[in-house]
């Protein structure tokens, strides 16, 4: 199942989204609940008590909050790194002050079945239906939904999972974890295997993530991570490394 929030000022648009998405969501075999929002403070309150959302479609130009205040919220306040935000908007001129809140896509209108369609196939891409990994620790099997993981660090011969909520240790080796995790956890090093969607700050050899940890990108990663980077903010040839 996953969770969508529509949020836009005009309710034709609301409708238009929920039933496009009912639509694409049918023909992929997919279950979703939707729910809609009107402006940017009834959201943030429904968010900031109970709900949680697995996909937001945003429209920017809202009144009072809007949608990159609300997006803000979101990942600072609420430090929720998960939720994936797809922007909209009749304008293009938003891209820097999009990057920081890390968007999944930005939708320009008019808002078309196949715009909606690439966002959740990128989204089911992202965070395939059985999202969690098992593991032995000590004589206990664990489970752990890779969504939370922030990062995987080898050490010897041990994996040092550090997740949102816990850090532990398995046995085990990074090139293992490397092959079955979900597309959003890139190698940055021979011993880190990062979660893309937890990366605060970034320079050309280095991650911070949300949670303050410093990972290193050695120099036979740094192209690669640097097209990635370039490529999941869509900020086409902009510079968007700290030197």
């Amino acid at each position: 199942m996953i969770h969508i929030a529509i949020v836009d000022d005009d309710n034709l648009t609301c409708r238009d989204i929920e039933e496009k998405l009912h639509t694409i969501c049918m023909k992929l075999m997919c279950r979703i609940s939707v729910d809609t929002f009107n402006d940017g403070e009834s959201f943030v309150d429904s968010v900031s008590q109970y709900e949680k959302y697995d996909l937001v479609f945003m429209d920017i130009e809202l009144a009072d909050m809007n949608g990159i205040q609300t997006s803000s919220y979101i990942r600072n306040e609420l430090n929720d790194q998960y939720t994936q935000i797809v922007f909209i908007s009749a304008k293009q001129g938003y891209l820097k002050q999009l990057f920081d809140v890390r968007p999944m896509n930005f939708i320009e209108k008019p808002i078309t079945s196949e715009k909606i369609a690439n966002c959740i196939q990128t989204y089911m891409s992202l965070f395939p239906a059985d999202d969690v990994f098992r593991i032995k620790v000590g004589k206990t099997i664990r489970q752990q939904s890779y969504k939370n993981v922030i990062y995987f660090q080898s050490d010897n011969k041990e994996i040092i999972v550090s997740a949102i909520d816990d850090t532990y240790r398995f046995n085990g080796k990074l090139s293992e974890v490397a092959e079955i995790a979900p597309a959003f956890f890139w190698r940055t090093h021979k011993s880190y295997l990062i979660n893309q969607n937890y990366i605060k700050m970034h320079q050309i050899d280095l991650l911070i993530m949300t949670n303050g940890d410093r990972i290193p990108i050695s120099r036979h990663y740094q192209s690669e991570i640097r097209a990635k980077l370039m490529a999941y903010y869509a900020v086409g040839g902009e510079e968007i490394f700290d030197s």
